[in-house]
């Protein structure tokens, strides 16, 4: 909240990255912005940018995707919440994030369909997001020498899994090192 009629929203946008928007008056009983500005809303926004500013004026919306099977399962709201938090700190402001923006519009497209196990797709979307950021774990290679990893590796927290021959934290058996 902002005031009585107006909220800061954070918008993911594949031009702007994260982006910061006054949506004034949208707090008013019959405001028409007011329903679409819901967490998981996919939208077409129109805003007033101004290079000065960090949060922007929002102009228009339009809702595209409301993933209605998102927000009707407590387990996929769960996993989707962490996934868009995710995002949100990979995303700049003010940064380009076509990739990210596509994984995760994608991703959650996948996650709201029925059938979809909540926690399969969110541990696939967050190592695709990972991947499309350039932070994804490596689980081919020594993440400490790059040399190859044995059957049962070793796991660094500060590298990922690692060689018998790489400081490591914990021991991996057969059942723990299976991705």
């Amino acid at each position: 909240a902002y005031s009585e009629t107006s909220r800061i929203v954070t918008f993911a946008t594949p031009d702007r990255g994260r982006m910061a928007c006054i949506a004034k008056g949208v707090e008013r009983a019959k405001s028409p912005t007011r329903g679409l500005l819901d967490t998981f809303n996919h939208l077409e926004i129109v805003y007033f940018w101004k290079d000065n500013r960090g949060i922007q004026t929002l102009g228009e919306t339009a809702l595209l995707n409301e993933f209605r099977a998102v927000k009707s399962a407590l387990d996929k709201s769960a996993y989707g919440a962490f996934v868009l938090e995710l995002c949100d700190r990979m995303m700049q402001g003010n940064e380009p994030s076509e990739d990210l923006f596509k994984v995760l519009a994608e991703g959650l497209g996948q996650l709201n369909q029925p059938e979809a196990d909540a926690r399969t797709q969110c541990t696939w979307l967050a190592l695709a997001l990972l991947r499309v950021g350039g932070l994804a774990p490596s689980i081919d290679v020594c993440g400490d020498c790059g040399g190859p990893l044995p059957k049962e590796p070793r796991f660094a927290y500060a590298t990922g899994f690692v060689c018998n021959k790489c400081r490591s934290d914990v021991r991996l058996t057969g059942e723990d090192a299976s991705i």
